[in-house]
């Protein structure tokens, strides 16, 4: 609460008092009881009254609870009742307002009784009195109500915030994961073909114009790659970027293997209709698979198919796994942690592992994704 309106509450607590007493004493006055000793004391208590308005926004029941007993001598300290009940509805419980309601409801029936000469006069100023009190009663019921719909709204707007914030942090870091994924994947393929010809020039290759030119090609494609990557990650619509690659890219990656040494049987079925972002998510899969199987089992057969079930697409990559095999090069082994997640955003499902086969091991990794989303 502001110092401006707090002194705009203290000088309409001070207008309401003086003017109910004002018309109290005029009107005790004009019914020609005069200036009395009673109507001194009841000016002298107003004051009192006022003095201890003061603090009613620190002890708003005190405040009320101590103006009893002078509204029980004195209806010139109705304007201060009036602003002591309007407190405690404005700043405590409804409960508590009620209750203090009540008192002061019964607080001036004394007063009344030995003012009035008829019981017409009792009633009706009671009545007009508790009509009073309720007034106040209900405008600090709607200041209290106001200031908890302002306090709840500022409440929901901080926690909006604060979720806002959470969320921009989540999807930053979301973002970074795709940007993780993505680097792996486009420059695993690439560094893995470089890998292999560089071991094959170390071995002394016979034909090292080929196996550098081979290895020239791989990392401009890589440096391509990583420059399409960087395009789509600041604009999915930035000039000079190259769409993106689906399954029907696949046999790109299968002549790039067999460069590299890695026999490779595919078999695509036609994904015309293929979520986008499905078929991207597959070659991304199919493209990791193998890097993985030139890298752990160099030389070996690998098996690529791509089928279409029902409303599912399933993508297998098997390769034979020697029992001495090691990976020919480093690996970050985020390979498979990374197909994890894109099954898991794709909304599809993974398995994989090593099986025997005919006297020989085999490292199968399938994935099955929905076909449309």
């Amino acid at each position: 609460m502001t110092v401006t309106r707090v002194r705009l509450g203290d000088v309409g607590a001070l207008a309401l008092t003086l003017a109910v007493a004002a018309m109290t004493l005029i009107d005790d006055v004009d019914a020609g009881s005069g200036w009395s000793t009673y109507t001194t004391v009841s000016l002298a208590l107003t004051v009192i009254a006022f003095a201890v308005l003061t603090v009613r926004r620190r002890h708003p029941v005190g405040v009320a609870v101590a103006l009893l007993p002078i509204v029980a001598v004195t209806e010139v300290a109705g304007g201060a009742a009036l602003v002591a009940v309007f407190c405690v509805a404005a700043l405590t419980t409804w409960r508590t307002a009620l209750w203090i309601t009540v008192l002061h409801f019964l607080a001036p029936i004394p007063v009344t009784v030995i003012t009035y000469d008829t019981a017409l006069g009792v009633v009706g100023g009671n009545l007009f009195g508790a009509a009073l009190v309720a007034l106040a009663l209900a405008w600090g019921t709607a200041v209290r109500q106001r200031r908890e719909l302002l306090e709840s709204l500022r409440e929901r707007a901080e926690r909006a915030e604060t979720e806002a914030e959470l969320e921009a942090e989540r999807s930053r870091w979301q973002e970074r994961e795709r940007i993780a994924r993505e680097m792996h994947d486009v420059l695993a393929h690439r560094i893995s073909l470089i890998s292999l010809h560089a071991g094959a020039l170390e071995l002394g290759s016979d034909n090292v114009e080929a196996t550098a030119g081979t290895i020239r090609l791989a990392a401009r494609d890589a440096l391509d790659d990583l420059r399409d990557v960087l395009g789509v990650l600041r604009s999915d619509t930035s000039p000079g970027v190259r769409p993106q690659r689906g399954v029907d890219d696949i046999a790109e990656l299968v002549r790039e293997s067999e460069g590299a040494g890695t026999t490779v049987h595919v078999d695509v079925c036609d994904v015309e209709d293929l979520d986008p972002a499905n078929s991207r998510a597959a070659y991304r899969i199919a493209q990791e698979g193998l890097t993985n199987a030139r890298k752990h089992a160099p030389g070996e057969h690998v098996t690529l198919t791509v089928e279409h079930e029902r409303d599912r697409l399933h993508l297998t990559v098997v390769n034979q796994v020697g029992c001495g095999d090691h990976p020919t090069g480093p690996g970050s082994r985020s390979g498979l942690v990374g197909i994890t997640e894109r099954v898991r955003l794709a909304d599809g499902t993974l398995e994989h592992g090593i099986v025997a086969r005919g006297g020989r091991h085999e490292f199968v990794l399938e994935v099955w994704l929905p076909w449309t989303r």
